[in-house]
This record gives C-alpha cells, sequence and structure tokens, in this order.
C-alpha cells in the first residue's frame, strides 16, 4: 500500500517530458560550480525546474550552464529549451538575460563564494598543487584536478573524494576530542549536531552528505535524550526521511551506493570480521598492526560483496586491486584531512607551519598513486541485467537471515 501511494504521488508531482519544451522555466539553483565545456571556463548550475510559466509544474532535476556567476542569489525566470540527452537527465540551453523572482532566496550563491574562499586558503596555504587540489576536494568537494580523480577512480578509491559520512565520521570525531573536556555532555552534543549542521550547509545536500548528515542528527539526538539506537533502524530512517525529501534520489546511483555501503558495513561487516578472526591469528609480533589490518580487510570485503552488482550492473567492471588499496590509504586521507584541520585552527594561533608538515605528509600519501605498487586487475562483465542484481541481492539476504548476525548498536 505504501509503495502504491509513493508512486501515485509521484506520478502526480512529478512530470517528465521526454520531447523538447520551449518556453519560460522558472529554476529554483541548488549549486554552483566551475566548469568547462568545449574548452571555454564557465559554470554549471544545478538545480530544479519549478515550473514552465503559464503551462504546469516540472519539478525535475535540471542543469545549466553560464558564462558568468549570477550577481543575484535569487531564484529564476529563464527563457529557453529544456531538452535530455540520455533519457535520464535535463539540460536547460538558455537565452540571456535571467529574470531573478522577487521574494525568492537559495544559498547556492553564498554556498559557491565560501567554497572558493576555503579553495583559495589552501592553495595560500600549500605549496604543491596536488596537495591543494587533494584537500581542497576533501573539504569542499570541488574536484579540480580530473588526473588525480582519474588515479583514485583507476585504483578503486574514487569514494574517498566524494564527501560522505567518512569525512564527516573523522570531523565528528576531531572536535569531539577537543570540545568533551571543556563542554558538559549534552551542550557538547549540541556544539556536535550544529557544526555537522552547518558542514551540511557549507557543502550542499548532495544524497550521500545528506545521509550522513541525517545519520549524524540521529546519533548526538539520542545522546541529548539519552537514549540508545540500533544502527540499522537508524539507517532506515535516515533513508525514509531522505527519499521522502527528495523521492527521486532513489534513482541516483550516489543514493544506491552509500546507502547500501552503510548498510553492508552494520550487517555484514560482523560476520566477515568474525570469518577473519579465525582464519588469520593474532601473532606475537606486531599485533596490534595484524589486527587493524584483519578488520580493514573485513570491511573492505563486506563492502564490496554488497556493491558488486551495482558496480557490474553501471560499469561492467570490478578493480579487484582496490581490496589492497583500501586497506591502507584511507588511515592517509583521513591524516591528511585531520592535518588539515589541526593546522587551520593554529593558524589562527599564527602558527602556520603545520600547513607545510601536512603538505608534505600529504604529498608522500599522494606519490603512491603515481607509483602504483601493485599490478592493476579487472574484472569485465559485459552483460550484467537488473534482474541478476535482484537475485544476488535476495540470495544474499537469506543467507543474512540464516546466519542471524547479531545487530551492530550505536550508543
Amino acid at each position: 500500500m505504501f509503495s502504491l501511494l509513493a508512486i501515485s504521488w509521484v506520478e502526480h508531482h512529478y512530470f517528465f517530458p521526454q520531447n523538447e519544451q520551449t518556453g519560460i522555466f522558472e529554476l529554483r539553483v541548488t549549486s554552483i560550480e566551475k566548469s568547462k565545456k568545449r574548452f571555454q571556463s564557465g559554470y554549471l548550475y544545478q538545480g530544479v525546474i519549478k515550473k514552465m510559466v503559464d503551462n504546469y509544474s516540472l519539478n525535475i532535476p535540471c542543469r545549466i550552464y553560464g558564462r558568468k556567476v549570477a550577481e543575484k542569489t535569487n531564484n529564476f525566470k529563464i527563457e529557453g529549451t529544456l531538452y535530455t540527452p540520455d533519457g535520464k537527465s535535463y539540460l536547460l540551453k538558455s537565452k540571456l538575460p535571467w529574470q531573478p523572482l522577487k521574494a525568492t532566496f537559495t544559498f547556492a550563491q553564498r554556498r559557491f563564494d565560501s567554497k572558493n574562499g576555503l579553495r583559495q586558503y589552501i592553495h595560500q596555504k600549500y605549496p604543491s598543487k596536488k596537495s591543494a587540489r587533494f584537500l581542497t576536494a576533501l573539504t569542499t568537494g570541488i574536484r579540480e584536478d580530473h588526473i588525480l580523480q582519474k588515479e583514485f577512480t583507476e585504483l578503486g578509491l574514487s569514494h574517498l573524494l566524494a564527501i560522505s559520512g567518512f569525512h564527516f565520521g573523522i570531523l565528528a570525531l576531531l572536535f569531539h576530542i577537543l570540545l568533551k573536556r571543556f563542554l558538559p555532555f549534552k551542550i557538547h552534543a549540541m556544539a556536535l549536531m550544529m557544526l555537522c549542521t552547518a558542514y551540511a550547509f557549507f557543502l550542499g545536500f548532495g544524497p550521500s552528505i545528506e545521509r550522513a548528515w541525517l545519520f549524524s542528527i540521529c546519533l548526538f539526538g539520542m545522546q541529548l535524550v539519552e537514549r540508545r539506537q540500533t544502527a540499522l533502524n537508524t539507517l532506515g530512517f535516515v533513508m525514509l526521511v531522505s527519499l521522502l525529501i527528495h523521492p527521486l534520489n532513489a534513482t541516483s546511483l550516489s543514493f544506491q551506493l552509500t546507502f547500501l555501503a552503510t548498510g553492508a558495513i552494520f550487517v555484514l561487516y560482523p560476520p566477515c570480521n568474525r570469518l577473519f578472526c579465525k582464519a588469520i591469528p593474532l601473532p606475537p609480533l606486531l599485533p596490534h598492526l595484524v589486527r587493524y589490518f584483519r578488520n580493514a580487510l573485513a570491511l573492505t570485503v563486506a563492502v564490496n560483496v554488497a556493491l558488486l552488482p551495482l558496480l557490474f550492473l553501471y560499469f561492467h567492471k570490478f578493480s579487484v586491486h582496490s581490496l589492497f588499496y583500501n586497506l591502507f590509504f584511507p588511515p592517509l586521507v583521513a591524516l591528511s584531512l585531520i592535518g588539515f584541520v589541526i593546522a587551520s585552527l593554529l593558524d589562527l594561533c599564527m602558527i602556520p607551519w603545520l600547513h607545510l608538515v601536512n603538505n608534505w605528509v600529504t604529498q608522500r600519501s599522494l606519490l603512491l598513486l603515481e607509483s602504483h605498487p601493485l599490478y592493476e586487475y579487472n574484472v569485465y562483465v559485459e552483460s550484467f541485467g537488473g534482474g541478476v542484481a535482484t537475485c544476488y541481492f535476495l540470495v544474499l539476504f537469506l543467507v543474512m537471515v540464516w546466519q542471524k548476525s547479531p545487530r551492530s548498536k550505536i550508543g
């Protein structure tokens, strides 16, 4: 019944034209970023076409290219042609000038200016351009170095450049350690909630960011009311809220990947960890290091077992060597991000040299991307249908029910 109501509501609320539509459109801008199109610099606006003026409502995500940043921080009335190049996404080819709508406001312009300001600060403090671009991607989500992005993708590490719960968790943990000695418990939880909310507004609410933000709000909110929460119940609640806000997220690849990977951590990691604990006993020499790599291997295997159908369905390949790189590169990324935050805080106290130290550390980490210490091996699947993926998930679900693995909890 709920599914039928949801489908009916989407059919009523959204309209997806299959043919070109020419007219005047009302655009609510959600994000702005620099872009290159046909070797010309410009700006990519992403937003929602609310309606076709004097016609009907649309409510569909849309992209539009502009040669310069609009001066107003409003929604816009734009004359142009709306079309879909691939049947999945929509582009709006506009005729200038855009007309700002009165009594409307969007954070997109201020968010763009804030990100650009942080980007300039990073480039000013870090002599290495590659390190600066890497840290810009980690902190703002602006991926301006396509070569760096390609290197991460080839090694199966592209998820580290997409801001998600990994980045939110690092920042929350860092400020938790810094604030817990100075603030009472509940005020400390409220401070972390406000910090995560401010960071989410700064970044913009993409699927992975929205999931990380909602999950952090639930986590710290439960601490405020002194209640325990179950990880899977919280994830289900966050997914439901996210779909209520943006129903079309269900068709987004980033939405599917972020929730599936998080669910795999909660469901598949415990049995994988038990399996590897039996297979790899701790040696008397360096037991803590072996325990870390054992846990990291269990986590990597759990996530990839869940994501494998989607990787074959959308990309038709799986990078086997990514299992190796995901064992040690995430801690290096966390080290660079923590180093940047600490150096920035101490920079306010006139201690600028820590940025140079973090620049050196980040450079050495990024050298691993260029050296490729492990032979790259990919498994290719030319045809992998949605029915096969559905059967895979059904079998995986039945296996987990049979195993009756205990639910992990967050407290």
